[in-house]
């Protein structure tokens, strides 16, 4: 006879782009690999990774895009979007990492340091709790036109959150961003 446990599971299986996680059920330290898709849908809902990678402009400033309106003071910069700095991300002890489909050539590695999601933030996958269904096989993880990512999505199930847009900013292109729209990291007080 096997007893019960009374003790809640630590993790569950998660879902994504990348296949399936299995992810903390309340993460502590969280880390993302991209400013305006993982860092700022999470600020938005109240939750605050220990770290980030964003912009770093000509004249060497760190900045966060698009996080206007919150406070990114003590979120670490670890390093540019698109190229995430694995040494960096390590150094923060994650035990969650957030990245996107564009990251999903360093999943490997990132998923070495800790549970690591990528968000699909294009064409998300049809699912029993989405009446959206692609139409092209073709490049599922490329949208069709650039009406396509801003579509309004069916509501998004508990289940889901990860992968349905919270803002304009998730549903926006990678594109460049205008300067107008980025914050710079605060600097780092040294202690007294």
């Amino acid at each position: 006879m096997v007893p019960a446990t009374t003790e809640p599971s630590t993790t569950r299986p998660f879902e994504h782009s990348q296949g399936t996680s299995q992810v903390p059920t309340s993460p502590k330290r969280i880390v993302t690999t991209t400013d305006q898709n993982a860092l700022l849908p999470l600020l938005e809902l109240g939750v605050r990774p220990v770290a980030s990678a964003g912009l770093l402009a000509d004249d060497g400033t760190q900045m966060f895009r698009r996080t206007e309106g919150f406070d990114t003071t003590g979120i670490e910069f670890i390093g540019e979007y698109g190229e995430p700095n694995a040494e960096a991300i390590a150094a923060q002890r994650p035990d969650l990492i957030l990245g996107y489909e564009f990251d999903s050539d360093y999943y490997d590695t990132l998923a070495a340091i800790a549970p690591t999601v990528m968000i699909q933030i294009f064409d998300r996958p049809s699912t029993k709790h989405s009446s959206t269904t692609s139409t092209s096989s073709a490049e599922p993880n490329k949208p069709k036109s650039s009406a396509a990512t801003t579509k309004p999505a069916s509501a998004p199930s508990s289940s889901s959150w990860a992968t349905e847009p919270h803002s304009s900013a998730c549903r926006s292109s990678p594109q460049a961003t205008p300067a107008s729209s980025t914050v710079p990291i605060p600097a780092k007080r040294s202690a007294p």
